[in-house]
């Protein structure tokens, strides 16, 4: 059995801010309050990917089961972690 930190997600591959946006629409939060931003716009010490979507080749290794999709597991977080 493997061990460590495994970051997972579901089957899609969505940005930071098509997350963001998934999440303050099921939150009922006001979408105008988000602003997507480039990496140009942000000074970081470090390179910052192209694109950064985690990976899910270790989850998958452990022939565990899939993952609901984002919409139904975001719902589940709202309803449990808002109420």
């Amino acid at each position: 059995v493997e061990q460590g930190i495994f970051h997972i997600r579901g089957s899609e591959e969505l940005s930071y801010f098509q997350w963001a946006e998934r999440y303050f629409g099921l939150a009922h939060q006001p979408r105008e309050r988000l602003r997507p931003v480039s990496r140009k716009e942000i000074e970081r010490e470090a390179a910052r990917p192209q694109r950064a979507v985690l990976g899910m080749s270790a989850y998958f290794k452990l022939d565990l089961p899939p993952l609901p999709p984002l919409d139904e597991a975001l719902r589940h977080y709202v309803r449990t972690e808002m109420d």
